[in-house]
């Protein structure tokens, strides 16, 4: 919207903590998240503000509501996005899942199992982003990293510090040559960081 007004100027977005999947509990039951988003979007009268393409990919009217989760959105904004997010997200457990457990404390198998399933989730469904869109998805269990200096600084996926990699891809972003590359880190293993990934 801004194009008309001011060709030159590049808008670009980063998302922290909340690319959230549509999934259920896991006992299969609809989530606190999916019953807040779908309430919201009715109550909020939602329709007018969502992305009009997710929307318009909806199959059914009564599903518009779905554009309120990244897993969907995000294939339709046309805004480059950088996500910053773990895989193991505390609030999206609880809110999401309705695991109320810390993983390996405490938790029965099967919520465990719930717990990797969803971060497996979420790679797949970062895989299929449009190119222009980056993201660093941790093993750290933690709901937020923009906001603490040391998750810049420290944290690392394949060698590269999260901020390295926040600014591979603003740089690329703003390169007016259109010599544009993925920048996608995730660490591949499960729950723990693997190999010299760090928290």
């Amino acid at each position: 919207r801004l194009l008309p007004f001011s060709p030159s100027v590049k808008v670009l977005g980063l998302a922290d903590a909340m690319f959230s999947l549509d999934q259920n509990q896991f006992d299969g039951t609809p989530g606190l998240f999916q019953r807040i988003a779908e309430w919201g979007y009715q109550a909020w009268n939602s329709s007018y503000s969502i992305n009009s393409g997710c929307k318009n990919s909806r199959s059914e009217e009564e599903d518009e509501w779905k554009c309120m989760f990244a897993e969907h959105v995000s294939m339709h904004v046309e805004t480059p996005v950088f996500f910053l997010n773990s895989k193991y997200d505390p609030w999206q457990m609880r809110a999401i899942l309705g695991i109320r457990c810390e993983y390996n404390v405490g938790c029965p198998a099967h919520q465990e199992r719930a717990y990797v399933q969803y971060g497996q989730s979420m790679v797949r469904s970062l895989k299929i982003l449009p190119e222009k869109h980056g993201y660093f998805v941790s093993n750290c269990i933690r709901h937020c990293m923009a906001g603490s200096r040391g998750s810049w600084n420290i944290m690392t996926i394949d060698n590269v510090k999260l901020k390295d990699a926040f600014l591979m891809w603003y740089e690329n972003n703003i390169d007016v040559s259109g010599s544009n590359h993925t920048v996608h880190f995730v660490d591949t293993g499960d729950i723990e960081p693997s190999g010299t990934n760090r928290c």
